[in-house]
């Protein structure tokens, strides 16, 4: 896990290769749902969080 957020996001990263994986809960039904991210997504995000309290140090982010 490289990022963990309580209001309800996980960013999680592959330890070989570079697949990054998010999970969030699913506003409807209150269960989470995983789906892979596309690098520029990832690279979206990681600028989007920037600073966020949430990154799980050591991480290799």
């Amino acid at each position: 896990m490289v990022y963990n957020d309580p209001r309800g996001l996980v960013l999680h990263k592959t330890k070989t290769g570079d697949r990054w994986i998010a999970t969030q809960r699913d506003p409807r039904t209150g269960q989470p749902q995983s789906f892979e991210l596309h690098p520029t997504e990832v690279d979206q995000l990681k600028a989007q969080l920037q600073g966020s309290p949430y990154w799980v140090i050591g991480a290799g982010v």
